[in-house]
C-alpha cells in the first residue's frame, strides 16, 4: 500500500506536468504561488495587534470555472481557483496568495498581485489530506 506523502508527492508532480502541458505560467519548480499566512494576533482588545506575516510556497495549478444555474445556463459569474498539493502550508480563507511567486518574494509582491482567498475545500480521504481547491475572491 502507499503511503500518504508518497501520494502527496505524486499529486504534486501531477500538478506540476499539468501546469507544463497546458503552458500555465511554469516556473523552475513547476507552478508555485506565494501564500501570505497571516501573524499570530497579540494585545489587548483595547489595543489589538498582529505578529508578523510569513510566506510559503505552494505548488499549484490555476482553474477557473463559469458558474450555472439550475438550468445550466451561465450566469456570467467565473469562479477562479487552484488547485493545490497538500503537504506544506495549509491555505485558509482570509489569507492571500500572489500565482506565480515563491514564498522568497513574499514581502516585494506588489499589492495588486495578491488574491483573497474566499473558501477552502480539502480532499482528504482517510481523515489524510491530499490536496486542497482553494477559492479565490472575485
Amino acid at each position: 500500500m502507499t503511503n500518504a506523502s508518497d501520494l502527496i508527492a505524486e499529486i504534486q508532480a501531477g500538478l506540476i506536468e499539468a501546469a507544463q502541458e497546458t503552458g500555465a505560467n511554469v516556473g523552475a519548480a513547476g507552478h508555485t504561488a506565494c501564500l501570505e499566512i497571516k501573524g499570530t494576533p497579540g494585545g489587548t482588545v483595547a489595543n489589538p495587534t498582529e505578529g508578523p506575516k510569513t510566506y510559503a510556497t505552494l505548488t499549484i495549478l490555476e482553474d477557473s470555472r463559469r458558474e450555472r444555474d439550475l438550468s445550466g445556463n451561465t450566469v456570467g459569474q467565473v469562479v477562479n481557483k487552484l488547485l493545490v498539493a497538500a503537504g506544506g502550508s495549509v491555505p485558509v480563507k482570509g489569507n492571500r496568495v500572489a500565482p506565480g511567486y515563491t514564498a522568497d518574494d513574499g514581502a516585494t509582491v506588489p499589492a495588486s498581485d495578491w488574491l483573497t482567498i474566499d473558501d477552502v475545500v480539502e480532499t482528504a480521504p482517510a481523515g489524510v489530506a491530499l490536496l486542497y481547491e482553494v477559492i479565490l475572491q472575485s
